[in-house]
């Protein structure tokens, strides 16, 4: 008789485990699941601009309109290094 109590303790101590166990393995799911979440890139808009989940990332109009003035300038500067010649400088 002690052995088929010592059994079936055995055998309700492993279902609780199992219960236990997939208990614990539901949480961690969850909690990996709303950390994913959490570290996916959101829609935010700062003062410089922002960023869209759709579209990526923005300036705001005068921020834009400041960069492309200075690429602008980049092309008109590289054209300017272009055509000088440095033994006629010399």
């Amino acid at each position: 008789m002690a052995a088929w109590m010592q059994l079936a303790a055995t055998a309700l101590g492993g279902i609780l485990a199992n219960k236990q166990a997939k208990k614990a393995h539901g949480a961690a799911n969850e909690a990996a699941t709303f950390a994913y979440e959490q570290s996916r890139p959101q829609n935010y808009q700062g003062m410089f601009g922002g960023y869209d989940t759709g579209t990526g990332e923005y300036l705001n109009e005068d921020m834009q309109a400041m960069m492309q003035q200075f690429m602008d300038r980049r092309g008109q500067t590289a054209a300017q290094i272009q055509d000088l010649n440095p033994l006629e400088l010399q």
